[in-house]
């Protein structure tokens, strides 16, 4: 099946497809992408005394760090058309989710409606993005960034002759 071709490599998918598979089995991007018998990407630094707590409704939360490493976290390439997209965070009980995406120029991503509402940022690592709102269309440039209601995204060009790569954050995680 199709499914099993991209899982082994031997076709590759679009964000669209991607995104089909996931609203048919009603997970999220990055729940098709993270692999839960995959424990060495979440590795807490420490627990107990030196956690972070936080006190709601007399109930106490414990947040212990985890680390994501840049040679262990989960990617989505699509090779054919220059897009590469990075989970920067766990997906385990986030309240967000970090990517690092980045375009080769002369490259596109069209956005794809999610599933809930969510508040999106993007900071500007390296070259010049185009991202198109639905009020509006900036180019933004290393150093750049922009916050804005996720449902005005519409496309994020590469502009330029060099790759663009950016950190998003989405919030809630539904990516």
């Amino acid at each position: 099946s199709f499914l099993s071709q991209v899982e082994r490599g031997v076709v590759n998918s679009s964000i669209e497809s991607l995104r089909r598979i996931t609203n048919s089995l009603g997970v999220t991007m990055v729940q098709l992408l993270d692999s839960e018998d995959d424990t060495t990407s979440d590795t807490p630094l420490e627990t107990g005394a030196h956690a972070a707590h936080a006190t709601l409704e007399k109930r106490v939360v414990t947040y212990s760090p985890v680390i994501v490493r840049a040679n262990n976290r989960p990617k989505l390439l699509l090779p054919t058309s220059g897009v590469t997209i990075e989970m920067l965070t766990s997906s385990r009980a986030h309240k967000a989710e970090v990517f690092l995406s980045r375009l080769a120029p002369g490259t596109e991503i069209l956005a794809q409606p999610l599933s809930e509402a969510t508040e999106q940022f993007v900071f500007v690592l390296t070259g010049a993005l185009r991202i198109e709102l639905a009020h509006a269309d900036s180019v933004l440039e290393c150093g750049d960034a922009i916050y804005y209601d996720g449902a005005t995204v519409q496309r994020f060009a590469c502009v330029g002759d060099q790759e663009t790569s950016w950190i998003c954050m989405i919030t809630p995680p539904v990516f």
